[in-house]
């Protein structure tokens, strides 16, 4: 993945290694709830084009998972598809909120979506950057 720094400039690649996800539903937080999305990844520094902190790196990193995953949610919901099946986890572990909603004609793809994204390098290929 593109590694682009606050002003957009290009600064390094990442390779990605692992990857998690994990979606929670909070019936208490508006008026139909909200869900929150945590995604984790590991990676290592593929090629470094600019100077630059590990800190910083992965900061830039989680800004643009998160922004490309809103913009992907942003865009399933103007279509009303279900990219991360919020439905089916509603279904599953909230079967009395599902029916309510359902029964209320609520879609579950409008209901507010908050992202959480968490880079960690694990290899920089130097001792320090």
């Amino acid at each position: 993945m593109e590694v682009r720094n606050d002003e957009g400039k290009f600064v390094a690649i990442f390779a990605a290694t692992t990857g998690k996800g994990r979606l929670t539903y909070d019936r208490r937080r508006g008026k139909d709830g909200t869900f929150k999305a945590v995604v984790s990844v590991k990676a290592y520094i593929y090629e470094l084009h600019e100077k630059a902190r590990e800190l910083e790196l992965e900061a830039w990193a989680e800004k643009g998972i998160r922004e490309k995953l809103q913009q992907s949610l942003a865009t399933g919901r103007a279509r009303r598809i279900d990219l991360i099946g919020l439905e089916d986890d509603l279904y599953r572990h909230h079967p009395a909120t599902w029916k309510k909603l359902k029964k209320a004609g609520t879609e579950v793809t409008a209901i507010p979506i908050d992202v959480d994204v968490d880079v960690k390098v694990t290899n920089s290929g130097k001792h320090k950057l």
